[in-house]
């Protein structure tokens, strides 16, 4: 997590963000040295700070869950928006 705070905060944006990954919904702050979303999709994975992850299958138990950092993986990365 050090690295983070060294290197990718000063360039993560205030904003927060919406991403949806296979069938789970992550809503946190996106932290990459690149400051435009759409090329996340080039990297093989991204962070997320104060991330608050939903599974959006009916049924799933596995909602709620929050974390001040996530990792990631773009395999499976079906969109990506800004809040606000």
């Amino acid at each position: 997590m050090d690295y983070f705070g060294r290197n990718l905060m000063v360039n993560s944006r205030p904003k927060l963000d919406n991403i949806y990954v296979g069938p789970y919904y992550i809503h946190g702050t996106v932290i990459s040295p690149d400051k435009l979303l759409g090329n996340l999709r080039y990297y093989f994975n991204f962070a997320v700070r104060d991330a608050e992850i939903e599974c959006l299958e009916a049924g799933a138990k596995f909602q709620g869950l929050k974390a001040p950092y996530v990792i990631v993986r773009t395999h499976l990365l079906q969109g990506i928006a800004q809040s606000g």
